[in-house]
């Protein structure tokens, strides 16, 4: 069988290849690379072909093996082609990975820091958020798309309060024109930025998104919140990923938004609210809790909804009278996800169970939620017991 191998072309310069990546390049029958990477091996390899990550992979899967080189960029294990082509071609070739220099090393090695506990994060054809890795990990280091990419990455972080983060942009890695810029997303938001860049952000301020999150910890005035026993309950059920969308409508205070947030520490999380005090009050929680990631939306649902992703989970807190709206409108925008609703009444119960199942959806559960706490009564202690609270639940998938 022929021997397929993957050579880690670090940041392209041949300075950076390794003795073995060499001797790989070399000696293979024939060699691919990407056409800035196959001009920068040009002089030493001329049997290097150039050709886009389409091409050299349509080639090796109809063409006769032989013992090949395909050059990628960076590390053959940091966000790789090497991935998709051991994938694809591991019934037609030996896959023989080599490893190179990423960007992450380099920059790091330039800085001179370790990056052992750095979170990583790629944008590169795909628009990715990095606010939840930036509230809750003191580094993250971003693989972007370049140009306007950048932009659109230091202007959420300004837009969601992170625009006095520390941040090092690095264009250019290992090239003679490198060029390694210090600030803030403030200050670099309106810089000029070309296609090869990378990113480091660092916030001394980032929160353990595993810490606890009692009711002291927010700010409530007369707006009602959910309890902490019952907030842990629902956020529980809905089973939160860390990448998910997901909507809290009617996040009062935010109590069950910056758990949510939490949760989704990859994702995003859309707070819709209409009243104005609640605003208020979310959006100071949301700050004072480092929940970054969460994006309040004034408005009332269904209507607020409309320009919004599509969820993979949706809490509802409050539906305003409005709740066959909010779930049709839900069905129309996602075809799969998880639905958690808490009622108080009866009759919200009755109508939250109906929605569900005439919709179809699958999973459905009911607990009814009671609790009591203790308070001091003089030298005794005596339960104090709070109004009951059903949490109902359920499934959307379009196929079914």
């Amino acid at each position: 069988m022929s021997t397929l191998s993957i050579v880690g072309g670090g940041m392209g310069d041949t300075l950076y290849l390794t003795g073995e990546a060499k001797e790989a390049i070399a000696g293979a029958a024939l060699a691919y690379a990407t056409p800035r990477l196959a001009r920068e091996l040009a002089a030493e390899y001329p049997h290097v072909r150039s050709a886009g990550y389409k091409e050299i992979l349509a080639a090796l899967e109809t063409d006769t093996p032989q013992d090949t080189a395909v050059v990628v960029s960076g590390d053959t294990g940091f966000h790789s082609l090497a991935r998709t082509l051991t994938r694809r071609l591991g019934s037609r070739y030996r896959i023989r990975q080599i490893a190179g220099v990423s960007s992450l090393q380099m920059l790091c090695a330039r800085l001179g820091i370790g990056y052992e506990d750095i979170k990583v994060v790629s944008t590169h054809g795909r628009s990715a958020s990095v606010l939840g890795a930036a509230s809750y990990h003191q580094r993250v280091f971003v693989l972007t798309g370049g140009g306007e990419d950048i932009r659109r990455i230091l202007s959420e972080l300004c837009g969601a309060g992170l625009g006095d983060l520390e941040v090092w942009a690095a264009q250019n890695l290992g090239a003679p024109d490198e060029q390694i810029s210090h600030g803030t997303p403030a200050s670099l938001e309106g810089a000029a930025f070309g296609e090869l860049v990378v990113l480091l952000l660092c916030n001394p301020g980032a929160v353990n998104p595993q810490a606890r999150l009692a009711d002291a910890d927010f700010m409530r005035g007369k707006t009602p919140m959910t309890k902490e026993a019952v907030r842990v309950l629902s956020v529980n059920r809905l089973a939160v990923e860390p990448g998910d969308v997901v909507y809290d409508i009617g996040a009062g205070t935010g109590s069950v938004s910056v758990a949510l947030a939490r949760a989704a520490r990859d994702g995003v999380v859309y707070s819709i609210e209409r009243d104005a005090e609640a605003l208020e009050l979310l959006g100071a929680n949301r700050t004072a809790l480092g929940a970054c990631n969460l994006l309040v939306v004034k408005g009332e649902a269904p209507g607020a909804l409309a320009g919004l992703p599509p969820p993979r989970r949706v809490f509802i807190g409050g539906s305003g009278g409005k709740l066959w709206k909010i779930i049709t409108l839900l069905t129309e925008k996602s075809p799969d996800f998880t639905l958690c609703i808490n009622a108080i009444t009866l009759e919200t119960l009755g109508e939250a169970l109906n929605c569900l199942e005439k919709w179809g959806f699958s999973q459905i559960e009911v607990e009814c939620v009671n609790i009591a706490g203790a308070r001091q009564a003089g030298e005794y202690h005596m339960m104090n017991a709070q109004n009951p609270v059903y949490i109902i639940s359920g499934r959307w998938t379009a196929s079914r």
